[in-house]
């Protein structure tokens, strides 16, 4: 016999808040068991609780504390032949259908929670775990969590979703030993490449290294002859275009540059905004309009300068055009509101969160995340749905933690491990 419907997060839940009846104890032996301690919740490998102290039969045990479901699960995951789960002083399950034993062939005390959990709770959780035709799983319930609770929690998400976009960053970091500007030059490229073309766009920024380009910001249309030619694109007979692949040439030759395949860009179904040579010129603009921007980056205070780095000009010949060879009506195509939103939110704000976690500077990671209150609450479908459930943003720091509660949570069922959860089972 076995247990349907169950996961054993919920289990560990029911032993870290002592939500079930823990007085007058007795094993699945009739002994009884005192739980003087309940251990310490693990979520690396091994045990799931350490350092828990029981008491059986009179008899003071100090040792690590394991869960599952069912007491078969012990084999299933083969904990009796992994000598780290000797040290497990008792086995806890919801049903103990099967004596287990360790590495040492040793007999485990098991404790049952099957009778010991509150129905009413049981009945919570199932109903929470199984509304797979709702939006979020505690769609009916979150209601009732306290908007305190509720702002808590999503503290704790903006960090995590924060700290998410930092591991692309330490990539960039580990690629380069640890150079900082040509990481975040890396990492800008990508972010004006959007979720199409940003390999390509990562690419072009890997073959065209930052230091070469630092040694032209005097000569504009060197650095943008340079991206531009790197990217294979350059095509057509516009005098601009024409001085741009005359320069181009030469530099290519001098540092021994190889463009991209032109073949890497996707230009289907894109808005003219987006276009790549668009774009590129863009990411050039932001470069040529700020030296040492790395340092400029770190020296952010507010929203408002990191407005002001991105607040760049473009040539002439961008009024005109989209892509190369062919014109367009004239407009000024300076980078617009909500890209330079998000290229603060996934660019800016990251690198400097790192940068403070790095060396330690805890006033850096605050300013941080500060800048993102200063922006207006970001616009997708996720946070449509956030607010049909009552939940309004105000910020784009409240839609940061909003999106990782639900990708990361919510989508995933870890509803165990969600403070939103944790509150619906405690009222």
């Amino acid at each position: 016999m076995r247990s349907i419907g169950l996961k054993e997060d919920f289990l560990h839940f029911i032993w870290k808040t002592k939500k079930f009846k823990f007085n007058n104890l007795k094993l699945t032996d009739g002994t009884s068991v005192q739980i003087k301690n309940f251990g310490m919740h693990n979520h690396n490998a091994g045990p799931d609780f350490l350092n828990g102290t029981v008491v059986i039969d009179n008899k003071e045990w100090h040792g690590n504390i394991e869960i599952h479901v069912d007491s078969s699960d012990w084999y299933t995951h083969k904990h009796d032949k992994d000598a780290a789960y000797n040290s497990v002083i008792l086995h806890v399950s919801y049903l103990d259908n099967k004596k287990i034993y360790n590495a040492e062939n040793q007999l485990i005390p098991c404790l049952e929670l099957k009778e010991l959990i509150d129905p009413v709770l049981f009945e919570k959780y199932r109903d929470i775990e199984n509304r797979e035709p709702d939006w979020i799983p505690c769609e009916k319930h979150i209601h009732k969590v306290s908007s305190v609770a509720k702002m808590l929690w999503l503290e704790k998400l903006l960090v995590e979703r924060v700290e998410a976009k930092t591991r692309y960053i330490q990539l960039f970091l580990e690629q380069t030993n640890y150079d900082w500007e040509e990481s975040f030059y890396r990492s800008l490229a990508r972010v004006f490449g959007s979720k199409v073309n940003q390999d390509a766009f990562e690419l072009l920024a890997v073959q065209t290294p930052l230091k070469i380009l630092l040694k032209h910001l005097d000569h504009p249309m060197q650095v943008n002859a340079m991206v531009m030619g790197q990217s294979g694109l350059l095509e057509g007979n516009h005098p601009y275009v024409s001085e741009l692949r005359k320069e181009y040439e030469f530099l290519a030759k001098k540092y021994n540059l190889r463009s991209i395949s032109k073949g890497l860009w996707k230009f289907s179904r894109m808005r003219p905004a987006n276009m790549p040579p668009l774009r590129l010129a863009q990411l050039t603009s932001v470069l040529l309009s700020n030296k040492n921007l790395f340092t400029k980056i770190i020296a952010i205070k507010n929203y408002s300068e990191a407005k002001a780095l991105l607040n760049t000009s473009l040539h002439p010949f961008w009024d005109t055009h989209y892509v190369f060879g062919k014109e367009s009506k004239i407009l000024k195509k300076k980078i617009g509101k909500s890209m330079i939103d998000v290229i603060i939110i996934n660019t800016i704000v990251p690198f400097m969160f790192l940068y403070g976690m790095h060396k330690d500077l805890e006033p850096l990671k605050e300013r941080a995340l500060s800048i993102l209150e200063n922006i207006l609450p970001e616009k997708n479908s996720i946070i449509t749905g956030w607010k049909k459930l009552g939940i309004e943003p105000d910020s784009s720091y409240d839609t940061q933690a909003l999106i990782q509660l639900k990708k990361e949570y919510c989508n995933k069922k870890k509803c165990m491990s969600c403070e939103i959860a944790y509150h619906i089972l405690n009222t």
